[in-house]
């Protein structure tokens, strides 16, 4: 059986100053398993089966938990966000997702329940991630997570201070060293560098803002804003906290 499954909306469409050649170069995890969809039918395999599909990163799905029997049905083919990997572990009686940057409440002003949130309350299943994403309200988020019962503990600390941008620090639950039980539970660890300002962060988030106008995916246009004003810093830092996550997954 496999130990987890990382979900590929970040590589498949996040990550766009990156070539293919400088993920491989980084990635040491030859047998390490991603989960995606190619028409309707949900693929498991290497890192090396996935690329291929990153060349058509504009034609491809963004699929996450609530979407994912209709993408089956409609035959489509796309990347899974870190919801929909959860729920293709729990089909396949994985215990563990791994992804960078995850979901919450907002983005503001909307707050809505971000479907990773909901992945973790619904399946009992451990989520590493190296924190929400900036865009959404980082409080409210943790404050949910409490109140639904999910565990939410540091990797390296007991603390949560933002994504890609430096935030207030919340405290957690505790760190992963005390853990008893993987069942609904996420763990957070942080990235090294923080590439981001408050500046860069809310002109990301227009961007997003007017492409979902447009009918556009908000999340890829976000790390693209990012990435451009980054100068790839960005993409480079994600793919970095990717790869910390998934050495923290083969010591689980």
């Amino acid at each position: 059986m496999h130990k987890y499954l990382i979900e590929t909306a970040l590589l498949g469409q996040g990550l766009v100053s990156i070539s293919d050649q400088e993920i491989l170069s980084n990635w040491h995890y030859p047998q390490a398993q991603l989960a995606w969809i190619i028409s309707g039918e949900i693929k498991i395999g290497t890192l090396e089966d996935f690329l291929p599909l990153r060349q058509k990163a504009d034609q491809l799905s963004r699929i996450d938990a609530s979407s994912l029997s209709q993408a089956i049905t409609e035959k489509a083919t796309g990347v899974l966000t870190a919801s929909a990997t959860m729920a293709v572990c729990s089909q396949e009686q994985i215990l563990l997702a791994v992804t960078c940057g995850m979901g919450g409440i907002g983005p503001k002003p909307t707050n809505k329940i971000g479907s990773d949130l909901l992945a973790l309350k619904q399946w009992p299943i451990a989520l590493i991630a190296a924190a929400p994403k900036d865009v959404f309200d980082l409080p409210a988020t943790l404050a949910w997570l409490h109140d639904n019962g999910i565990i939410v503990v540091g990797a390296n600390s007991d603390i949560c201070d933002g994504f890609l941008i430096h935030d207030t620090a919340y405290k957690l639950d505790g760190q992963i060293n005390q853990l008893t039980n993987i069942s609904h539970l996420l763990i957070l660890n942080g990235l090294a560098k923080r590439p981001v300002t408050n500046e860069i962060l809310l002109n990301a988030m227009k961007a997003g803002e007017h492409a979902e106008q447009q009918g556009k995916y908000y999340h890829p246009t976000v790390n693209q804003k990012l990435d451009e004003d980054t100068c790839g810093l960005s993409s480079r830092e994600q793919l970095k906290g990717l790869l910390a996550n998934i050495a923290l997954a083969e010591q689980l």
